[in-house]
């Protein structure tokens, strides 16, 4: 090694006299255009696309947190009808024990069944609504991670 490097002669291949300086110039002007013409841009889509990711994420939050609102109002009306339905089916189990008429007790029989079926129909939809939300929000969920490549 000590020998090739001590190897003299014009345009040789170990002749750093003047090369050696020349070709670190030559890999710093590398370096900066590398640096300017592909890093950069690279690293600008990248701060976009998490400044996107982030606008959709909190986006979802919103939604989520309104839907879960909605839940909410909609348990509570629910529960108000569930409550004043229960208490006309009491009243008019009581007006037939009182009176007990024929027509009143038809009457009766088709409101009780009346109720009966829009009980079942609320909780059908309740649970319907409340299936439709958690899968919304699961979509959504995986989605954002999707995107944020998280596992």
């Amino acid at each position: 090694m000590v020998f090739l490097l001590s190897i003299k002669g014009p345009n040789g291949l170990f002749d750093i006299n003047g090369t050696l300086p020349l070709l670190g110039i030559h890999f710093l002007f590398l370096v900066l255009f590398l640096h300017s013409f592909l890093y950069k841009p690279l690293q600008e889509k990248k701060e976009q696309r998490n400044i996107y990711i982030l606008n959709n994420f909190n986006n979802t939050v919103r939604i989520l947190f309104l839907l879960y609102n909605k839940l909410f109002l909609y348990e509570n009306n629910l529960n108000l009808n569930y409550y004043n339905n229960s208490r006309m089916n009491f009243y008019l189990e009581y007006i037939h024990i009182k009176l007990f008429n024929l027509k009143l007790k038809n009457l009766y029989f088709k409101l009780n069944n009346f109720y009966i079926y829009s009980f079942k129909k609320i909780f059908i939809f309740k649970k319907i609504y409340r299936t439709s939300i958690f899968l919304l929000s699961k979509i959504l969920n995986k989605k954002i991670f999707n995107k944020l490549n998280i596992k």
